[in-house]
């Protein structure tokens, strides 16, 4: 019986959760195509500092001098010189992106502009590969819909930050027409809500003074976890327990599917006549943990 229940689980949890590749699986967004080192020149183009105003989105943020940051995704830089100005000699700011050469032009920028607080990341598309528990800040411009991975993403990054630390992210507001991005390169508040919150986070805040962006800012959901992990030595990757409302999520630690050994009472008649999937607190089964 504890075969064929686990059984039965599985496939009603495959049937579910079929999501067609390159789309988020709770929002069903596109994900985009991800800016190529061919993309350099538009990232510094003269015009950008009129339609993004990117001194006024940091001052709005709130860089405290001595922050350790990060800047995923920096491309030739044009955010992490103005962060690495903010944080000052004594703050450290740390330049991610998966294109080892636009990680070479913004090394070389940051040597024309005699920058000293930048170290270079080269990371992968599911892993930003930044220090544990270290940054007070993450800043994501225009990038967190590139993400092919964003859901592993988003663990290594709330991995990386400080209890109190923020993730930021700017995206172009898919709420407006009138924005000239194409679709795919923008992002509502809805949007960026559900698909960042259920990986630990919350959003704390969303600033509207840019012509063309959001600003969300998101802290960590449980500070005392994240503490609690990083002082364990150990990266966990999943989201922590009590966000996760689905038992088919196979990556909670509170998940039926998660869990190894199951032990049930249920006949299969009144496993099939249930409307919900061992709902929470029922009496009629009981799981341990392995």
């Amino acid at each position: 019986m504890r075969r064929f229940l686990a059984g039965v689980l599985w496939i009603a949890c495959a049937a579910a959760q079929v999501v067609p590749p390159g789309v988020h699986p709770i929002t069903g967004r596109k994900y985009a195509a991800v800016m190529g080192f061919g993309g350099a020149d538009w990232l510094v183009r003269p015009e950008r500092e009129a339609e993004e105003h990117p001194d006024e989105a940091l001052d709005a943020i709130g860089v405290a001098k001595g922050a350790v940051a990060a800047d995923i995704g920096a491309g030739a830089g044009y955010f992490t010189w103005r962060l690495a100005a903010r944080v000052g000699p004594a703050g450290k700011v740390y330049a991610n992106d998966i294109e080892p050469k636009m990680l070479e032009l913004l090394r070389h920028n940051m040597e024309q502009r005699h920058i000293r607080n930048v170290e270079t990341v080269l990371g992968s598309v599911d892993d930003p590969k930044l220090p544990r528990a270290a940054l007070d800040l993450i800043l994501l411009v225009d990038v967190y819909h590139e993400f092919s991975e964003p859901q592993r993403m988003l663990r290594h990054l709330r991995d990386s930050l400080k209890p109190d630390g923020r993730l930021v992210l700017l995206e172009y507001r898919g709420e407006d027409p009138a924005v000239p991005i194409r679709p795919e390169h923008k992002m509502t508040v809805a949007q960026a809500k559900a698909e960042v919150e259920p990986e630990g986070f919350r959003l704390a805040r969303t600033l509207e003074m840019l012509p063309r962006q959001h600003i969300l800012i998101f802290r960590l959901r449980s500070p005392a976890g994240g503490a609690r992990a990083a002082q364990s030595g150990t990266r966990t990757n999943m989201p922590p327990a009590g966000n996760c409302d689905s038992p088919c999520r196979y990556d909670c630690p509170n998940s039926l599917l998660a869990r190894s050994r199951i032990s049930a009472s249920l006949t299969s008649s009144r496993w099939l006549a249930n409307s919900q999937i061992w709902p929470k607190g029922s009496s009629s089964f009981t799981v341990r943990s392995p």
